[in-house]
This record gives structure tokens, C-alpha cells and sequence, in this order.
């Protein structure tokens, strides 16, 4: 348990591990392999089993990479769940956005923005379509943020080739529908929401414009914190997928959506709620979490 034994560099992605006697089985996800370790041997050289027919000219002792044959978008996923392009490879950019580079909940103080102010994780989902990135835009393009992460978040300096694939990953992925959806259609309740929601007295739409849902700017809609300055302003996220992204807000204060419109928004500066009543902001909430 307290030595740690390299794979075969072929074994991409290991996923699950299981012990027959004193033998170890890891399979590989990425690879399509497994990985045999002999723990009976006092210097266990692990064996690569390979699950598919191996391609014409490639060689069996292993040399060739299967991520020479990987499509970019693939191979973008690899090194999105690669701990190897991180210095001490303890984690990845999976490590905080996991479930398709969605989120994890939770609050981080990384460097893109300055130390001793935590954000929120982002989802990364249409995070090149909606620049700019990060909770207070301080990278331009999603682009930058790929390659600023790699280098103050994972704290190396990697290709040019692995930050392309890590971009064409995000750009490959989907939202996925929400499950308050009925039969694929808005139900009555985010029907009367989708109403409110663009009704320019309430003014959700001006800065979430159907679509995308975002307007592309920054805003001070009154959810600075202790950890903020008086001078911040805040990226204005897209609302696509928000039934999966809990907690909101950039530092994460506003536990549900309902929080977001009432105890987060006491100055209607996030849309104008205060007026409408607890149905109203039901069927609001309604239309937000089935978009």
C-alpha cells in the first residue's frame, strides 16, 4: 500500500483496480487495456493486456501511444483527467470540474485572480462561447484560461498541443437536458417562469438573453462579499444547465436558485424579484432550473 508502482506509459486513464490472490488487475479507460501487477514480486514489473486487436505497425512490446491514434477531442479528454501534466501529479482539471468539466461545489483561491479571494467553481460547458472566463473575466477568452489554469493551477508549462486539445474537448461538449423537464417540454409552472423571465419589468432577460443566456458582461449586482473588493465586478454567467451547477453566485453564498432571486438579491440588483410573490418566484425558479 505504500509503494507506488508505475503503469506501463501505453495504460492511459486507470479507472478501477481489482486483486485476484496477489495479483492486481487495473483497467485502463483510455487505453482499452489492462494493466497486470504481480504484488508477490519484491520488484513487480507490471504487464499491459490490451482489450482490442492491436492496429497494423503497432508494435506489441508497447511503444506506440494510443494517444497517437486518439481523435483531438478525445485525446483533450485524456489530458483533462491526466494527473501527469500537474507538477507532483496530484490532480487535474477534472479534480474540480468533474461530470464533463461541470463543477464540484465548491470554493477554490487560485491564482488566476489574486489569493484570499475563494470563487465558486464554473462550469466549463459553452465556456468558449462565453467569454470572458472566470468569474470576474479576468482571462479574455476561455483560451487563455486553459492555459493560465495549466500554468498557475497545475503549476507546469506543457505543449501548445495539449492546451489545443484540452480546448477542443470543451467546444465538443453538450448541455444536457434538465430533468424537470415533462416529456422534453417546459412544464406549466417554468411556462408562467419563462413569462416572468421576460418581462422587462423583472429584467432577467436583459442581461441573460435566450440563447446563451448571458449578455457577455460584468456587472456589480450587489453579491460582493468580505473576501471582495469594492471595485469588483462579475462575470455574467450563462444559465444553461443551472439545474446541476449548485451552489451559485461567484463565491458559491447562494445555495439554491430561490436564494439567488430572494435573500441574495435584497436591492434588485439581480433582476427585480423583490415585487413578485413566493409563486411567482416559484415558477421562476421553475423556468431557471429547466433551462
Amino acid at each position: 500500500m505504500r509503494q507506488r508502482i508505475r503503469l506501463p506509459q501505453t495504460d492511459l486513464g486507470p479507472r478501477a483496480v481489482v486483486l485476484l490472490g496477489r495479483k492486481a488487475y487495473v483497467a485502463n479507460y483510455f487505453s482499452d487495456s489492462l494493466s497486470l501487477v504481480d504484488l508477490g514480486s519484491p520488484q513487480p514489473k507490471p504487464q499491459s493486456i490490451p482489450l482490442l486487436l492491436q492496429p497494423a505497425g503497432t508494435s506489441s512490446s508497447g511503444l506506440a501511444s494510443p494517444l497517437d491514434r486518439m481523435p483531438l477531442a478525445r485525446k483533450g479528454e485524456f489530458y483533462f483527467h491526466d494527473a501527469g501534466i500537474c507538477f507532483q501529479g496530484w490532480q487535474s482539471c477534472s479534480s474540480c470540474h468533474p461530470g464533463q468539466a461541470r463543477v464540484d461545489g465548491l470554493n477554490w483561491d487560485l491564482l488566476n485572480d489574486g489569493i484570499g479571494n475563494p470563487k465558486n467553481t464554473k462550469s466549463l460547458l459553452l465556456a468558449h462561447e462565453t467569454p470572458p472566463a472566470m468569474s470576474m473575466g479576468v482571462r479574455e477568452t476561455a483560451e487563455t484560461a486553459v492555459r493560465a489554469g495549466i500554468q498557475h493551477i497545475l503549476f507546469t508549462v506543457q505543449p501548445e498541443e495539449v492546451a489545443v486539445a484540452i480546448d477542443k474537448y470543451l467546444k465538443s461538449l453538450k448541455p444536457v437536458p434538465s430533468p424537470l423537464l415533462v416529456n422534453g417540454k417546459l412544464s406549466d409552472s417554468a411556462r408562467r417562469g419563462e413569462k416572468l423571465f421576460k418581462d422587462r419589468q423583472v429584467g432577467c432577460a436583459a442581461c441573460h438573453p435566450p440563447g446563451l443566456f448571458t449578455d457577455l458582461k460584468t456587472y456589480d449586482v450587489g453579491t460582493r462579499a468580505r473576501f471582495d473588493q469594492p471595485t469588483d465586478r462579475f462575470d455574467t454567467p450563462t444559465l444553461v444547465e443551472g439545474w446541476r451547477t449548485a451552489p451559485y453566485l461567484h463565491d458559491g453564498s447562494a445555495a439554491t436558485m430561490r436564494d439567488v432571486l430572494t435573500t441574495s438579491n435584497p436591492h434588485d440588483k439581480h433582476g427585480k424579484t423583490s415585487h413578485l410573490t413566493p409563486q411567482q418566484i416559484d415558477d421562476l425558479v421553475a423556468y431557471l432550473l429547466s433551462l
